[in-house]
């Protein structure tokens, strides 16, 4: 199945840009599968990669089949790269956020009352990891990170008017997975 992303083209590029993907999907996989095991996330450094070809399409047109082949290769493995680089940053701030929050209570908490304070953000922590993976990187973009709407919507890939519903659906399942 084609990448929605690549429907954004105008008729001529998006012909282009299908006859890339089909022709060198195979490559794509195998060259995300080196850094990856699992099939979604596989998926999305595929679709991002297609992003990132489909801006620099005028070099792509530009280039025979070895120099494209070696050239989707090394976008897909900087994608990888890069998504490797931006979860591994948001696993740490997890962990900072959940230090800063034992630190913060410390001071006003028995040892009782914190440790039943971590088993609750452990708890949240985990039911997040249930969710579906875009619910999960919408979450951790908006409560860890803190970002804009905006800003999520650019990095998801959704409408900004989208991540509310998205939140709201979220919060929902994470009340229902941990309340329940």
């Amino acid at each position: 199945m084609i990448p929605m992303v690549i429907l954004s083209l105008n008729h001529q590029d998006q012909k282009y840009m299908e006859l890339i993907y089909f022709e060198h999907h195979r490559l794509m996989l195998s060259t995300a599968w080196r850094y990856f095991k699992e099939a979604s996330i596989i998926d999305d450094i595929v679709s991002d990669s297609c992003v990132a070809l489909m801006k620099k399409i005028d070099v792509l047109k530009s280039l025979d089949n070895n120099e494209l082949r070696l050239y989707i290769v090394s976008t897909v493995r900087n994608t990888a790269l890069n998504y490797h680089t931006r979860t591994k940053r948001i696993s740490s701030h997890i962990a900072n956020v959940d230090k800063e929050v034992m630190e913060s209570v410390a001071d006003g908490q028995s040892v009782e009352g914190r440790i039943v304070l971590e088993d609750e953000i452990e708890m949240v922590w985990r039911a997040i990891q249930q969710l579906p993976l875009k619910e999960q990187k919408i979450m951790k973009l908006k409560y860890l990170l803190g970002y804009t709407d905006d800003v999520i919507a650019k990095e998801v890939g959704i409408s900004a008017n989208s991540i509310a519903k998205y939140v709201s659906r979220a919060r929902k399942k994470l009340a229902a997975m941990i309340y329940s």
